[in-house]
């Protein structure tokens, strides 16, 4: 029993670390700076899904758009560790425009 349990893990361990890869994407909507926090959308009337700004890239992005203004930010992009579905990250930027 305790080899069948071992073999088990090793089957869904891969599968779960693949979960979790940055990936090229793309986040667009209204610049929000919330406590530190540089983010795409989650205002009143936006939605649910947020695009949250790694911290080391938000100079880069400020240096372009202005909070409360749309902007799209193209880079690398993960889901975030919350677990919802509804909230993206932008690791790596590799350009941002506004509107």
């Amino acid at each position: 029993m305790k080899k069948l349990f071992v073999i088990a893990v090793m089957l869904i361990i891969p599968t779960t670390g693949t979960f979790a890869e940055q990936k090229p994407g793309k986040c667009s909507g209204v610049l929000h700076n919330v406590k530190g926090d540089v983010r795409l959308g989650g205002g009143a009337g936006e939605g649910e899904g947020i695009c949250v700004i790694n911290k080391t890239q938000v100079n880069w992005v400020l240096n372009v758009c202005s909070v409360g203004k749309k902007c799209t930010v193209r880079g690398m992009v993960d889901l975030c560790e919350d677990g919802s579905g509804e909230c993206a990250e932008v690791f790596l930027v590799t350009s941002v425009r506004k509107g």
